[in-house]
């Protein structure tokens, strides 16, 4: 198994995260955009699955790929 590369990334109120803040986590990380139809459709849906499992060692990560933040948040 090869080690995930280190990223950070800013969520939607300008807090920086990195790998390692989900370590001893399963980590699945969702790309969408807001011009992407089945994506916007699939939003609320993560959302809900991260809720349910994230006391059970699951941290879904959204990443925005829209290159205007308006359009994300």
């Amino acid at each position: 198994m090869t080690q995930a590369p280190r990223y950070v990334v800013i969520d939607k109120n300008g807090n920086f995260h990195n790998l390692a803040d989900f370590k001893g986590k399963y980590v699945p990380i969702d790309f969408w955009a807001s011009w992407c139809k089945p994506c916007r459709e699939e939003n609320p849906r993560m959302a809900r699955l991260n809720e349910q499992c994230k006391d059970k060692g699951l941290s879904i990560v959204s990443i925005s790929i829209d290159e205007n933040n308006a359009k994300w948040l």
